[in-house]
């Protein structure tokens, strides 16, 4: 309707007086209010300390009976008694500022009993203690009971703390609103008077300019409104006051598995698992009641149900919001199957990690700043003997360690928490039923942000057995070192025996030699046959005699000369031990020598064994035709080894006797077919062994003998001197 200015402005002073009239009633209202508001806050405040009263005076009653039950003073009853009369007082004050608040009465309704238990529970003691003086026991279970009540006390006393702080964060705001209501109202009136006639004519056309500014924003408001509903990784269900859903988000769809039709206008019960349904629809009445936001996590568990009656849990967060068409609770509900798992599956890690802490093969512990024991693993528990229980909070250290150990504990403890870390700190434990164990600990220390210890963490071995080994092995060392000094005394009585041999017995066969020589040569025309054979065989046996001496002393100095490792180049000793004539050999024995690997020897020794070996096969293969002997070596892949072998297509021998050929000697053959002393062999294999290596053999009657000898690829040596070439 269009109005002329004069009537604009009449209807303006209309209804500026009309505003006026209206701040005016509205200060009222807003101060009335703020009064109310305020004495609801002062109200609140009453009740708390109320509720602290009555928790202090089950102090004083269970302080009154507790002095009375350890001294027997009569004197402390009086504050039980002031004490239980004020409880009473207290209750019926409580009773009487929580008549409008049915929560509140109702806890105090649960509080009333539980105090009143108590205040027997304190009466009994006190008449125990007045009958059977301070003997007097009630037992475990009186006083449990006792405990158990006071937590219930203060369970109900927390929980309307709980209510009533709760309650005056709300009636403070309101009386903060009011209050600024109130201001705003005055400073309205005041400006009104000042800008309303000015204001009257620019209204009318601001009206048209704000209202299409409304509605632009409206429009944009709107826009961002549906494009965060659809768009919502969450699901979105509207309901209204009656619990019907009114709208959802795409996102609902996909979760529950319904179609957007499907659910407007069915109860929100439909999204719930058929067991939670009735006992939310009586929740939902009180929260209709009282609306308020709920953030999503706020210690509920919360489970959905898909259209296919699959279940999974969730987490909702409830806005109730005030529309044109009323009140609507906006519930975002988000699926936390996912996060559920992980948080299943951390704490199956946590439990694992600590099952592996605990079933560890070595001990685990940990010490406060005054060495009491926090926590030990089963482990150690049970190299100690103790229960869990016995040791963590209760037992030092110290008392565990064995009394020679106590000072050296005691001494290195502080060390340790200044440098913040040991290692293989060994020290004498000992169990609950007394025996004693070693151990070896390392460990690191904790420290909070101002550099303060808090705790070690501490690894213990069990070392007894490796320190009993110790004790074994010295002993061991000790016999040996007996041992190796009888040896020495031994050598040089060997010494002293080859000696003896070397120059006593030596002469005496020279002698038996020479003059059984000079007799054959005097009187050989004189003597018969007979006797000139029995002359041969004398001076024979003494020269035989002679050779095993010197055989025996070769023997015995092996033993004792000391290795001189050099690189030896194998393949040019063979070749000098064939050419410098000491072989024995048949003129047409054929020799077959293949490449051989160079080795670290003692060049002396090693061409000793070659002498041996080669001298060996061409006596043994003498008689065939023609003499071969053959050397070839190879590599032992599993040790590697240079293994050697010299072969022959001789007389061969019984495997049977295998192990007599490299015993001192001892020979498979006699005398009269093959000379020799029996002492070549065991040679052979004493320096073969000195240089760490083996000897074996291989034959059969007529057959030939390879003997084989392995030595170790040791580390490279000096190279010896080259030997003589084959010319």
């Amino acid at each position: 309707m269009h109005l002329s200015l004069e009537r604009k402005i009449a209807a303006a002073f209309v209804v500026g007086v009309v505003v006026l009239l209206g701040i005016g009633v509205l200060t009222w209202l807003s101060l009335t209010r703020a009064e109310r508001a305020f004495a609801l806050v002062e109200h609140t405040h009453v009740v708390l300390t109320r509720l602290e009263q009555i928790q202090v005076q089950v102090l004083e009653v269970q302080t009154g009976a507790r002095g009375y039950a350890l001294s027997g003073d009569e004197a402390f009853l009086a504050p039980f008694d002031a004490g239980v009369a004020g409880i009473r007082e207290s209750l019926a004050a409580a009773r009487t500022l929580t008549h409008d608040n049915p929560a509140q009465r109702a806890r105090v309704a649960r509080l009333a009993p539980l105090v009143e238990r108590e205040i027997d529970v304190m009466s009994r003691r006190n008449a125990a203690r007045r009958a059977g003086g301070i003997a007097a026991d009630l037992g475990t279970r009186t006083l449990l009971e006792g405990k158990q009540l006071m937590d219930e006390i203060r369970a109900v006393v927390r929980e309307m703390e709980a209510a009533e702080n709760t309650l005056l964060a709300e009636r403070a705001q309101a009386a903060r609103r009011s209050a600024a209501l109130t201001r705003g109202a005055l400073l309205l009136a005041v400006a009104v008077a000042l800008v309303l006639g000015a204001a009257a004519g620019a209204r009318v056309q601001r009206d048209f300019r704000a209202r299409r500014q409304a509605d632009a924003a409206l429009e944009r408001s709107r826009k961002l409104f549906e494009t965060f509903f659809e768009q919502s990784t969450d699901a979105i269900v509207v309901v209204d006051a009656h619990g019907v859903i009114q709208r959802v988000n795409r996102r609902t769809e996909n979760l529950f598995s319904y179609a957007r039709a499907e659910l407007i206008g069915k109860p929100v019960e439909t999204l719930m698992p058929a067991r939670f349904r009735e006992r939310h629809h009586a929740h939902a009445q009180g929260y209709q009641d009282a609306p308020k936001f709920r953030a999503m996590g706020a210690g509920l568990e919360l489970f959905a149900q898909r259209q296919d009656g699959t279940e999974f849990p969730v987490d909702i967060m409830l806005s109730p919001l005030e529309t044109d068409e009323g009140r609507v609770v906006l519930a975002t509900i988000r699926d936390i199957t996912e996060r559920k798992a992980a948080a299943a599956a951390l704490q199956r890690s946590a439990e694992r990690i600590r099952d592996l802490y605990d079933r560890a093969p070595c001990g685990y512990h940990s010490l406060d700043p005054n060495g009491l024991v926090v926590d030990m693993n089963s482990t150690e528990l049970a190299w100690l003997g103790y229960t869990r229980e016995e040791i963590v909070g209760k037992k030092h250290f110290y008392d565990l360690v064995a009394p020679d150990y106590v000072g050296l504990f005691m001494r290195n403890f502080p060390l340790f928490k200044l440098a913040g870390s040991a290692t293989n700190t060994e020290f004498q434990l000992q169990r609950k039923d007394g025996s004693t164990f070693y151990v070896s600990i390392s460990a690191v220390a904790l420290y909070d942000e101002q550099g303060n210890y808090v705790s070690s963490r501490s690894t213990l071995h069990d070392v007894t057995a490796r320190r009993e080994s110790e004790q074994r092995l010295a002993a061991l060392h000790r016999d040996l070192q007996r041992h190796s000094d009888e040896l020495e005394h031994a050598n040089r009585d060997l010494e002293a025996f080859s000696y003896s041999v070397s120059h006593d017995l030596r002469a005496p066969l020279r002698h038996l030699a020479g003059f059984s020589a000079l007799l054959a040569q005097k009187e050989g025309e004189r003597l018969d046959a007979e006797s000139r054979r029995l002359l041969g065989t004398i001076e024979g046996a003494a020269k035989k005699m002679g050779a095993l001496i010197d055989a025996l002393l070769d023997f015995s100095r092996l033993s004792r000369a000391p290795l001189q490792r050099l690189r030896v180049d194998t393949a040019a000793l063979v070749a000098s031990v064939i050419a410098d004539g000491q072989i024995e050999s048949a003129p047409d024995t054929v020799w077959q020598i293949e490449p051989l690997p160079a080795v670290a020897a003692d060049p002396a020794l090693l061409r000793q064994v070659w002498a041996n070996l080669l001298g060996n096969a061409a006596k043994y293969a003498a008689r065939a035709t023609p003499p071969r002997v053959q050397v070839y070596s190879a590599r032992d892949e599993r040790t590697g080894e240079a293994v050697f072998a010299v072969q022959d297509n001789g007389v061969g021998f019984d495997p049977r006797y295998t192990e007599k050929l490299f015993k001192v000697f001892s020979r498979l053959h006699n005398d009269r077919d093959f000379r020799g002393t029996g002492i070549g062999l065991a040679l052979v294999h004493r320096i073969v062994t000195r240089h760490g290596g083996r000897v074996w053999a291989e034959g059969r009657p007529g057959a030939g003998a390879t003997f084989f000898f392995s030595l170790p690829d040791s580390i490279p040596a000096p190279i010896a001197p080259p030997a003589l070439p084959v010319p």
